[in-house]
């Protein structure tokens, strides 16, 4: 089924010049992510999963999609651990080409020069390209057209043939390149990490307790058991450290991180779904994108026909958790934790 990758697509609509305008995150966030897709990318519960278009595992075998809402496995979905937003450069009048290989190129000089923003620009490139287009481009021994492409997702509502066209235009030459002399997605998200990117840090977290989750999923062997992740395991502390270090840079980000990835740090996926929508909503109110033209705020209305035209992302969050009349007040308490650096509180959802 190709729903979860269109959906970490659409985390992938903006341009690379507009990840430049603000704090963006997956994925759902992802990447990402989460999207990014998140990712539909952002939705975590399943109270909601019906207003949202179904989405598969993703394509890479150590991460599961964010936006992965299927009803009959809930407790299992974890937010997924790439899927970038579209990669930015400043604007300039050398850099409005659409072609990901060429815009890599542009940020490379620099990336080696240790610009930690520009390393993150070229992992969102590659791992964008790498989720996009070979799902959907590529076959067992053989590239496929556009119109082939399209005749593929003809069935399925989560790409549209202009995002198709989209990564088709964005990501061919890149992928008909020799990559070897770029280096790796999770070689550049590694860079900019220790460079002390935020948006990496946040990433790299996310990827680190997708990782978990997965381990925990296979151990529990059925999906009617709650996940339960190994804290103990190093991975953990880890992306505690980084969200913790990205948060004096990117609060929004940071609140955003841990509301996605409430299901996996909670384990249990009624709480979770409150602190979620908590966390979301402060970081909204912390500065992270919520405006209509967030990736994630159109993704959701895409699968949500009451969406109003005078809606942002915080009052459709609010409107999404009526059943939590508390919500408003619980995101200034997260809001509250997070400038007290009560850290271990917000990863463990107590606000109250």
């Amino acid at each position: 089924m190709l729903a979860a990758p269109g959906l970490a697509q659409e985390r992938h609509s903006a341009t690379y010049a507009e990840m430049m305008k603000g704090p963006q995150l997956t994925v759902v966030a992802g990447s990402a992510a989460l999207l990014a897709i998140i990712l539909v990318v952002v939705m975590h519960s399943a109270r909601e999963a019906e207003k949202l278009p179904r989405s598969a595992d993703s394509v890479e075998p150590h991460s599961l999609s964010a936006g992965a809402i299927a009803t009959e496995s809930m407790s299992r979905v974890v937010p997924e651990a790439t899927p970038p937003s579209a990669p930015g450069v400043a604007v300039a009048a050398s850099r409005t080409s659409n072609d990901y290989l060429a815009l890599i190129r542009i940020d490379l000089d620099d990336a080696q020069g240790g610009n930690a923003a520009a390393m993150f620009r070229i992992s969102e490139a590659l791992r964008y390209c790498q989720s996009g287009y070979r799902v959907y481009f590529v076959r067992p021994g053989r590239r496929i057209t556009l119109d082939e492409a399209m005749a593929s997702a003809a069935p399925y509502t989560a790409v549209t043939v202009e995002e198709l066209t989209d990564i088709h235009d964005r990501c061919a030459s890149l992928i008909d390149s020799d990559m070897s002399a770029i280096g790796t997605a999770d070689e550049w998200l590694d860079r900019a990490v220790a460079a002390g990117e935020a948006r990496a840090q946040l990433q790299k977290a996310s990827r680190l307790l997708a990782e978990l989750a997965a381990v925990a999923a296979k151990q529990a062997g059925h999906p009617s058991t709650p996940l339960k992740i190994d804290k103990a395991d190093p991975r953990f502390s880890k992306a505690q450290e980084l969200i913790v270090t990205a948060a004096k840079k990117d609060a929004g980000g940071a609140l955003w991180t841990v509301g996605e990835n409430s299901l996996i740090l909670l384990g249990d996926a009624e709480k979770s779904e409150k602190i979620r929508w908590a966390m979301s909503l402060a970081a909204c109110k912390r500065g992270f994108d919520c405006s209509q033209n967030a990736s994630w705020y159109k993704v959701y209305c895409r699968g949500d026909l009451n969406c109003q035209p005078d809606e942002m992302g915080g009052d459709l969050i609010k409107r999404i958790a009526a059943d939590y009349p508390d919500i408003d007040y619980l995101s200034d308490r997260a809001i509250a934790k997070l400038d007290a650096s009560k850290f271990d509180d917000l990863l463990t959802g107590k606000l109250e």
